[in-house]
């Protein structure tokens, strides 16, 4: 963690001030911090809609360790999810992916979600898919 005295000798004249400790470029706490305050507080770009040029292109973004999932919907917009399985965690989709080989799908439970978030299949049980739908929804991420 960053010693408050040392951040307080930062902000002095330019004549007399000095800059941050090493603790605030290699602390995972000051990381964790600098995050939520500053990367996850409002927008970011992650990447350009010349990335996923296809109705049904997705594409996969790591985004300050958050898996991201950037797809083009039905209606040509661009749209985020996170790029994970929300009943085990699992990664979607590892690698971009043409419009032609789109359907997240848990690798574990084999249940799909189309671009428009709603839960499209599910292999393992049809019988189950009315409820899990409902259960885990495919939501964005703004």
């Amino acid at each position: 963690m960053v010693d408050p005295s040392d951040l307080a000798a930062v902000c002095k004249a330019v004549d007399r001030a000095r800059g941050l400790p090493n603790a605030a470029y290699i602390s995972a706490e000051v990381f964790e911090r600098e995050k939520d305050s500053v990367l996850f507080s409002g927008w970011s770009g992650i990447g350009f809609a010349k990335e996923i040029p296809v109705i049904g292109d997705a594409w996969p973004v790591n985004f300050a360790g958050v898996p991201l999932l950037c797809v083009r919907d039905a209606n040509g917009a661009v749209r985020v999810f996170q790029n994970t399985c929300r009943h085990r965690g699992m990664i979607l989709v590892e690698a971009p992916t043409p419009a032609s080989m789109t359907t997240p799908t848990s690798t574990r439970m084999r249940w799909a979600w189309s671009s428009s978030r709603a839960m499209s299949g599910a292999t393992s049980s049809s019988s189950i898919l009315p409820a899990m739908r409902r259960r885990f929804p495919r939501l964005p991420r703004r």
